[in-house]
């Protein structure tokens, strides 16, 4: 496969990734999180915000080669 098609591959996997994570992460917030204390709604939104570099990275590297 061509780089330029991975490329473009690796793109449009990474968009509809960080989409769904992000509605996902949007509905457990507000349908869970809601009633807990402002300490794990914290805790959460920094865990969330941080741990979807992972797969992305990962997504990243494979492109590359």
């Amino acid at each position: 496969m061509k780089k330029r098609s991975k490329k473009l591959i690796g793109t449009i996997i990474i968009v509809l990734y960080l989409i769904i994570y992000a509605l996902l992460a949007m509905k457990i917030a507000t349908g869970i999180l809601s009633q807990t204390p402002i300490i794990i709604q914290t805790i959460y939104y920094s865990v969330c915000g941080i741990i979807w570099i992972i797969p992305v990275m990962i997504i990243i590297k494979k492109i590359e080669k």
